[in-house]
């Protein structure tokens, strides 16, 4: 769904508190169950959205998401 809401990302991030969210970029959090895949730029999102991923977080991105499936699988 969609919500409308006026706060910074970083509190949503904040409030969600959960290792199955993560930042890519400063303008994207995701839902970790929806990533299907994830190359040096880019997370490709189950609903087939292409997602850019920041320099700085690539490496940390791709850590926590093969954490997080390798927990959850």
């Amino acid at each position: 769904g969609v919500s409308k809401i006026r706060k910074s990302l970083h509190k949503v991030y904040e409030e969600l508190n959960s290792e199955q969210f993560i930042f890519i970029d400063k303008s994207f959090i995701v839902n970790v169950n929806h990533v299907i895949k994830i190359n040096d730029k880019q997370v490709i999102m189950s609903n087939q959205d292409i997602l850019p991923v920041s320099i700085p977080r690539i490496a940390s991105v791709k850590q926590s998401i093969i954490k997080y499936w390798s927990e959850n699988a």
